[in-house]
């Protein structure tokens, strides 16, 4: 074999990669990750789905796009990019909670107005903070049901690039926008110790619980 196909087959083996992850998974560093097969979702007519991709290994996002999705209707399906921030946590919370990092806010990859917000990209993914995407995909009213297909279009700071493809499946039911079911909020003991300062066993905590 000569040199210059093993030095491509190195350049691939060191591309980062993109790997899909459910949206409600958290990623951490130095845990392990969730990873998905295939970024493939399924979702109502009216109904929001998300899906995180975190870029691995070490590399400098510059941009990520996606353009919206196409399937066997007229209209598309738009998909939001944001970059998960982190947040440094110095007291763990009860129920199983840790310090360190962990990802909070979303921030919009993409300004109001179009092209990449500065503040966002370029953004490095390292093992110690690990960059991680996350698309939301809303299914507006009425959208024909059926496969909707596109990709995730990402640059890196080397001027490589890597696409990872999406695809979304349209079931033929509608949710209302507005919901018909009652709604009840909870009160839990965390609320009443850490925010109002009642002890757990008080008169005041038992009152309150049992309201």
């Amino acid at each position: 074999m000569s040199p210059l196909p093993l030095v491509l087959l190195a350049a691939l083996s060191a591309a980062p990669r993109l790997v899909p992850v459910p949206a409600l998974a958290k990623v951490r560093p130095g845990q392990p990750l969730e990873a998905l097969g295939e970024a493939r979702l399924r979702a109502a007519r009216g109904e929001c789905e998300g899906i995180q991709v975190q870029v691995a290994p070490t590399a400098e996002v510059t941009s990520a796009d996606v353009a919206p999705l196409k399937g066997p209707g007229r209209g598309d399906v738009a998909v939001k990019v944001y970059r998960e921030g982190w947040m440094n946590l110095t007291r763990a919370t009860e129920g199983g909670g840790a310090t360190g990092l962990w990802p909070d806010p979303l921030l919009p990859v993409h300004r109001a107005r179009g092209g990449t917000n500065p503040a966002v990209l370029p953004a490095r993914s390292t093992a110690e903070q690990p960059l991680v995407l996350y698309l939301e995909l809303c299914v507006p009213s009425g959208t024909d049901p059926g496969r909707y297909a596109g990709q995730l279009a990402v640059r890196f700071g080397d001027g490589s690039s890597s696409s990872l493809p999406l695809e979304l499946d349209v079931a033929p039911v509608e949710i209302p926008a507005t919901s018909t079911l009652p709604n009840t909020f909870g009160l839990g003991v965390y609320v009443l110790v850490h925010q109002f300062g009642i002890k757990r066993e008080s008169p005041e905590a038992l009152a309150l619980l049992k309201a």
